[in-house]
């Protein structure tokens, strides 16, 4: 009994000191845009698929491990009918990326990481079969890693500013028909997202 006791009471104390450590690790850790998570649209997908007489749209989600790290998963679609063919194409993608922070900032400031992609493409259409002997060429899968390095600001908590760069290299060898040559490919890849915390915006305009 007495054994019994002790043991209960060590437990008690190590369990207290474990959470006095949480309370303190949490008063300390720096606020970000999203608190320990984004939710976003990729819209430059939207602009890939207007390029090509059609659409697209992709959702990320970024999530917070350690101040420090943070994990990404990302989905995204397109369907396109290229001009001069009588083709469709619709593609499905899904990738995975990790990120580090060496300003232990959670989601923001000064990032690099790297990531995998898979990128499904089907074809359906009279430009989908091979002039030389009639077979059709269905489908890609195209492989590729990407590593990014960027900086994300934050503007009062209502804009987040992603600046990015990444250079995409293909692993595999799709073997592209024409019509879908440059849609993926090896390459850099640069730009600005902007992020908008809607929450934080829809407080500030309906709040009395």
């Amino acid at each position: 009994m007495k054994r019994f006791v002790t043991v209960l009471l060590f437990t008690l104390v190590f369990h207290s000191a474990l959470s006095c450590q949480e309370e303190k690790e949490a008063a300390f850790r720096p606020e970000t845009f999203f608190g320990t998570h984004i939710f976003s649209f990729d819209l430059g997908y939207m602009r890939t698929g207007l390029l090509n007489n059609g659409w697209g749209l992709g959702v990320t989600y970024e999530q917070q491990v350690f101040n420090w790290f943070s994990v990404r998963g990302s989905f995204s679609h397109m369907t396109l009918w290229p001009k001069n063919y009588d083709i469709t194409i619709t593609t499905e993608g899904i990738s995975m990326d990790m990120f580090f922070y060496p300003f232990n900032r959670g989601l923001e400031w000064l990032y690099m990481g790297c990531g995998m992609a898979t990128e499904f493409f089907q074809y359906s259409g009279d430009d989908a079969k091979n002039p030389d002997d009639g077979s059709e060429h269905t489908e890609n899968t195209a492989i590729s890693v990407c590593p990014e390095l960027g900086w994300k600001q934050n503007f009062m908590n209502y804009v987040l500013m992603d600046v990015f760069f990444g250079y995409r290299i293909i692993l595999n060898d799709p073997d592209f028909p024409v019509y879908a040559t440059g849609i993926t490919k090896s390459g850099a890849e640069y730009g600005i997202k902007i992020k908008v915390n809607l929450r934080s915006v829809l407080n500030l305009v309906f709040r009395r």
